[in-house]
């Protein structure tokens, strides 16, 4: 395939374009790979906002490949679409003329989509069921056989875990009380949380993860004592460490009833992308506004906010900044700082004030840690991946 590529790509760029959008959507299909990672795919290739009915299924993505809630026209008349089966449909949003390589982008996406179609319909294993129940666009009929297929009570709540591809949760484990913290203000990783329920892996904006379904009270039985030990959001478990890497994280959604899943993924995800190797595991459920203002982020370029971009050359400057940054952000005194950091007190003055200077507020000051946390917040959403 690399040799015709090579060759094409001397004779006919537009031909050479045309295999590689051919292997690409093959390379999706072979992963299983699920209908909004497809309309993604077509999206980037096209540079296009596209989208895609079939069913009870809708939906769209911008051409930057973000899912998007605005509703799907209601003519297609003058857009560049293909047929999907019997009833569906896949389409560009093109402003311009039609580019040389959209009819091709189109029919391999349609070909692909009508594959991933016939293996979500069929509800065959546990991980396609997983995935017809939290991908958003699937229509009711499909979530009821999917929660059937995984034995789940319609009325009965639970959680969806979200974790890196690579790194599975411990099957057959359970939470124990949650620790304080541990010496320098480390977190303890999350290690043994319920993983025993059925799960799949799912293609995200931040990568593949790991979706799994436990009970809703599985993953979070901890005492009010120890939690008043440690800051909201935060599930800890077993294996103090000294950080925890992106492999170690988890994000807990919020409880819901099987046909609502989608929802507690959506809110997983969103968990798991403010994790850090200070608070490996965080729970939806405690993150209020700022769950709300992820969701509304993702519709910005965040990494292109002035303070996301200046705390993000702080952070790229010294090994040491991120995590220095997080003890001032979430401590109420430098001194304080200082020990959670385990520096001495006038190193940390003297770092705050040149890390003032490059953020360009004085992070000394109520109002300057809050500017931080914030900054340190959007930066974590705009550049947390988990490829």
């Amino acid at each position: 395939m690399e040799e015709l590529l090579g060759r094409l790509t001397a004779l006919d760029p537009i031909a050479s374009e045309g295999v590689k959008i051919i292997t690409y959507f093959d390379a999706l299909v072979q992963r299983q790979a699920g209908l909004e990672a497809l309309i993604r795919g077509a999206a980037i290739l096209a540079g296009s906002p596209a989208g895609f009915v079939a069913g009870g299924r809708r939906m769209r993505v911008t051409s930057a490949g973000a899912r998007t809630r605005e509703p799907v026209p209601s003519d297609f008349a003058g857009r560049p679409s293909h047929a999907v089966g019997a009833e569906g449909l896949v389409w560009l949003e093109r402003e311009d003329e039609t580019h040389a390589n959209d009819e091709m982008i189109l029919e391999r996406a349609a070909i692909a989509l009508g594959v991933t179609l016939d293996r979500l319909n069929g509800v065959a294993t546990t991980s396609q069921a997983v995935e017809t129940l939290l991908d958003p666009s699937s229509g009711a009929d499909a979530r009821k056989l999917a929660a059937v297929h995984l034995r789940l009570r319609a009325t009965h709540e639970y959680r969806v875990l979200a974790t890196p591809a690579g790194r599975p949760l411990d099957p057959g484990s359970h939470a124990p009380a949650t620790r304080p913290l541990a010496p320098g203000g480390r977190m303890p990783v999350a290690r043994s949380v319920a993983a025993d329920g059925p799960h799949a892996l799912l293609d995200t904006t931040v990568g593949i993860l790991r979706a799994t379904i436990v009970d809703a009270d599985a993953p979070a039985n901890t005492g009010t004592a120890a939690r008043a030990a440690i800051p909201p959001g935060i599930v800890t478990t077993s294996d103090v460490a000294s950080g925890a890497d992106a492999g170690d994280r988890l994000g807990i959604g919020e409880a819901r009833v099987p046909a609502l899943l989608h929802e507690s993924w959506a809110h997983a995800v969103i968990a798991l992308r403010l994790t850090n190797a200070r608070w490996p595991a965080i729970r939806a459920d405690d993150l209020g506004v700022l769950a709300d203002i992820a969701r509304l982020a993702d519709a910005a370029d965040l990494a292109g906010l002035a303070d996301v971009k200046a705390v993000g050359s702080v952070v790229a400057s010294s090994r040491h900044a991120h995590e220095l940054l997080e003890s001032i952000a979430v401590t109420g005194s430098l001194r304080s700082a200082a020990a959670d950091a385990g520096l001495h007190h006038s190193t940390v003055q003297a770092k705050a004030a040149e890390f003032s200077a490059a953020l360009g507020y004085d992070l000394r000051t109520p109002a300057g840690r809050v500017r931080l946390t914030l900054a340190l917040t959007l930066w974590q959403l705009a550049s947390n991946r988990f490829d």
